[in-house]
């Protein structure tokens, strides 16, 4: 259900019942940051700019299940419903049969923009394929069509490598997945400055030590 018009204590006292009648046990809050709200129930706030970002994208199609609210809150932005955004939210929404969308006008400029609230309500955006993929798959399939795309973002290419590293797949294959070579890989490994991600790593000794007789 789209509610319109809730001011901040409404929507805390909607939250909180719709968690109480459906045992919820997680909650995600999607909005701009000046639409942020207090919320008593327990929750994740995911900005509007970080809803596209590879770190919050993957992470959360992990964690949504079919125990999670979704709150959709002032993300009518855009009239573009070919927006990235509004592309990522019905994938999130995939996940779980609940969500709650807050909009506190429902219009930009024409009655059409409601259209984008009912797509977030009824999960009747464009049509999705969903991959047979594992997580690892997926991220570099999206990295690839974006890429194709033109809109593949450079700067997170270091956040992509570290989270299939942590997926267990090794440098030879994201290197072949994501393209790039392996001082590419090795390089966006040191700039995310983990430690661990270098336990594995076979290192040579930075000298040798000869003992030579008197």
């Amino acid at each position: 259900m789209i509610r319109l018009g809730y001011d901040d204590a409404a929507k805390d006292a909607t939250i909180t019942a719709y968690c109480a009648a459906h045992a919820i046990r997680k909650v995600f809050v999607l909005s701009p940051a000046k639409f942020r709200f207090s919320c008593s129930t327990p929750h994740e706030i995911v900005e509007w700019a970080d809803i596209i970002e590879y770190r919050f994208y993957y992470r959360l199609l992990r964690e949504i299940d079919q125990s999670t609210l979704i709150v959709i809150n002032e993300c009518l932005r855009t009239q573009n419903r070919h927006e990235l955004a509004y592309n990522c939210i019905p994938l999130f929404l995939q996940q779980t049969g609940h969500q709650v969308v807050f909009q506190y006008l429902p219009l930009i400029e024409s009655p059409e923009d409601f259209m984008i609230l009912f797509d977030f309500d009824t999960r009747s955006q464009l049509p999705v394929v969903v991959l047979p993929h594992d997580m690892s798959k997926r991220m570099a399939a999206t990295v690839q069509f974006n890429k194709a795309r033109g809109v593949h973002q450079v700067d997170l290419d270091a956040d992509v490598v570290r989270s299939l590293i942590e997926q267990g797949v090794n440098e030879a294959e994201i290197a072949a997945k994501l393209g790039m070579d392996l001082e590419a890989v090795h390089r966006y490994k040191q700039i995310t400055g983990v430690a661990e991600l270098f336990r594995n790593t076979d290192y040579s000794m930075s000298w040798e030590i000869i003992e030579e007789p008197d």
